[in-house]
């Protein structure tokens, strides 16, 4: 019998509906401390909160702070936990994430985890993505 590899000392979780109540995330705080300790016994050290911002969910940046502020102090620092969100790419996000620059990114910095439609790409997106690198923005495709 092959024995099991050691987890890695270090992951990143970029991706994660991790907030209680939010879309199809857990559905109470404990199921949410609960995840993230499986994934800090995992090897993960970093976690990005990522409900959605799109047509069907209202992107709430204030709600998102307080759920992620909730988890880090029931956490005791064993795990980084970080607040983001799924930017889909519509043409409100996009000029909200524009003229608002660091409201969708992760930790409010610099990158942008953007998902596009299953089914199409929009033609102009290239000039959009240098819009946003023009305004300190780092896009992240999730799911190229």
């Amino acid at each position: 019998m092959a024995q099991a590899d050691a987890p890695p000392q270090a992951l990143v979780d970029l991706r994660s509906h991790i907030l209680w109540g939010v879309e199809d995330g857990p559905l109470d705080l404990g199921h949410s401390i609960a995840m993230i300790k499986v994934a800090a016994h995992h090897g993960t050290t970093d976690i990005v909160a990522t409900p959605r911002a799109s047509f069907e969910h209202r992107f709430n940046p204030r709600m998102i702070a307080q759920r992620v502020a909730e988890l880090r102090s029931r956490c005791d620092g064993f795990i980084r936990i970080h607040a983001g969100c799924d930017f889909h790419f519509s043409p409100t996000n996009i000029r909200d994430a524009l003229a608002d620059p660091h409201k969708y990114t992760i930790a409010g910095r610099s990158h942008l985890i953007v998902e596009f439609a299953d089914v199409v790409v929009p033609p102009a997106t290239e000039e959009i993505l240098l819009k946003f690198r023009a305004k300190g923005i780092i896009p992240i495709i999730s799911h190229p």
